[in-house]
């Protein structure tokens, strides 16, 4: 319901089946489990995701489903990816044990 990541692709997908109840209209999370060895810290409003950051435990290649206009940064604000297509799309990205990695939502 709040985050994904099974299967051999191992894609993180935040919110897949979020409630239309208004009591999860907003909300946030933290430290949910991903595949991998990701930690992931979340919130929400409107049913959309806002911010989220993800901690790499292990180190890796590290993919999300990415919203529209959305990007990810590494902890020194460097811009890894971004999607410009016109639907959510799954990215792909290296990450380093012990990092964190802001996922922005435009």
């Amino acid at each position: 319901m709040l985050l994904q990541s099974h299967g051999k692709d191992e894609v993180i997908r935040l919110l897949p089946a979020l409630p239309t109840d208004h009591a999860w209209e907003k909300g946030s999370v933290k430290g949910m489990r991903a595949r991998g060895g990701f930690s992931v810290d979340f919130e929400w409003d409107f049913g959309k995701i806002i911010k989220a950051t993800i901690l790499s435990e292990k180190g890796g290649e590290c993919k999300v489903l990415l919203p529209r206009g959305g990007s990810v940064e590494n902890e020194n604000g460097q811009e890894l990816v971004r999607n410009s297509d016109d639907k959510p799309r799954v990215v792909s990205f290296n990450t380093e044990k012990g990092a964190t990695y802001l996922v922005n939502i435009k």
